[in-house]
């Protein structure tokens, strides 16, 4: 391709401090096509905070990319332009509730009774739930034909939805869209999401498995499969020094458990661990939000870590446990597998066990087969090393480099099309 690719990544927050998985996702894509020569802006929120979205990230971020066109040539280097626009209201968790009400209320009127009303109550979700970002939408409705791409992350927010709506029918557009079975993927303001789009990227078959059951025209859409690489694009904080602290003593000294990584809520189904884990086992719990546990000798909560504590963790664990039943794509599972770290699955979670199929791990199906697998993991040593995973393997087909590519070929071969 002899020109330079314009490419807009839309997503709800975006920066190197903002580490949530959509979020970490947009930039990380945005620094792989940018490396591979492309010119991309990423059009997000001031907010770094899901829970509030409050403005708090500057307007304007620039990260230096060295581009890696041609080993031929000298590289050279360019930036990634992040442009922030102010949110004008912020996240309303009673609004949010009433608007989950009336959704429910709606499923019993007549359709001459629903004509008008759905996309007025799915304008009314995405304002209460936020970031409502008007300047983004606006921006898009008057610059962008300035882009021979557009690449919408994450369907729940209005960045997204709003953002699709106001940018330019003849603009190529991909969907990627983060999907999960909640009430909300079955709104129809998704339905337009999707039939605007000119093609939809997953990250995982888990995913592209559940949007096709529950929305079968896409079906017909032109669909890639672009999973997350393993790491980060960058290494250095805007601060110029490693944007992470030491590892702390108490971390260092944990010995024989097991470790779950990520953000604490109930929607992990973090309790099937709490409720079936055998007495005598360490569970060592990492990653942001509130958990409460009754037994903390056994159950150890170490609230946020840093990625040096991370890699310490995966390193000495007997093994990972991954039990949510709501993830597009496990990254936790993905890094752990690509640490040499053994992988638990819980065999219902689609996401975890396709990687754990492809790259090495153990399932279960009932809490007895957790807890047998739990014992069997911790005394017999061949078990344990059956089920160490294929680091070079998930290593080699998991990268953003690749990923990057992936859309690059798509789009592509799609011009020739027309």
């Amino acid at each position: 391709m002899s020109k330079t690719l314009k490419i807009a990544i839309v997503v709800q927050q975006c920066g190197v401090e903002v580490l949530a998985g959509a979020e970490r996702y947009a930039l990380n894509l945005g620094l792989a096509l940018a490396k591979a020569g492309c010119e991309v802006k990423i059009l997000t929120t001031q907010s770094a905070d899901y829970k509030t979205w409050h403005n708090a990230l500057s307007h304007k971020e620039s990260i230096k990319v060295t581009k890696n066109i041609d080993p031929a040539y000298e590289h050279t280097t360019s930036e990634l332009e992040i442009l922030r626009f102010p949110n004008r209201s912020f996240r309303r968790p009673f609004l949010l509730r009433v608007a989950k009400l009336f959704w429910k209320i709606e499923q019993s009127l007549m359709p001459f009774q629903k004509k008008g009303l759905s996309e007025k109550l799915d304008q009314f979700f995405l304002w209460a739930q936020g970031p409502w970002c008007p300047g983004l939408w606006n921006y898009l409705e008057g610059n962008s034909t300035k882009f021979d791409l557009i690449v919408f992350k994450s369907y729940l927010y209005a960045p997204c939805a709003l953002g699709m709506k106001a940018s330019n029918e003849r603009v190529t557009k991909v969907v990627i869209p983060a999907a999960h079975p909640e009430p909300s993927f079955y709104r129809p303001f998704v339905q337009s999401l999707f039939k605007s789009s000119s093609a939809l990227g997953f990250v995982s078959l888990a995913e592209k498995r559940l949007v096709e059951s529950i929305w079968q025209d896409t079906k017909l859409k032109e669909q890639l499969l672009i999973p997350p690489g393993l790491g980060n694009e960058w290494s250095i904080a805007p601060n110029g020094r490693n944007s992470f602290g030491d590892i702390r003593p108490h971390i260092k000294s944990l010995k024989n458990y097991f470790l779950v990584l990520g953000r604490m809520d109930r929607g992990k189904n973090l309790d099937f661990i709490l409720q079936n884990t055998n007495p005598g086992i360490t569970v060592v719990f990492a990653g942001p939000g509130e958990l409460q546990v009754t037994n903390e000798k056994q159950f150890i909560r170490l609230g946020k870590v840093s990625e040096e504590e991370k890699a310490v963790l995966l390193e000495n664990a007997i093994a990972l446990i991954a039990v949510s039943k709501n993830e597009a794509f496990s990254m936790t599972t993905a890094e752990a597998l690509a640490k040499g770290c053994p992988v638990i699955g819980w065999s219902q979670a689609n996401a975890i066990t396709e990687l754990i199929d492809k790259f090495g791990g153990a399932k279960f199906t009932t809490p007895e087969e957790y807890r047998i697998l739990l014992k069997k993991i911790c005394s017999d040593p061949e078990f344990r090393q059956s089920a160490r995973p294929d680091k070079e393997k998930i290593q080699q087909e998991l990268s953003w480099q690749r990923s990057a590519q992936v859309l690059l070929n798509w789009f592509e071969q799609s011009l020739k099309k027309t």
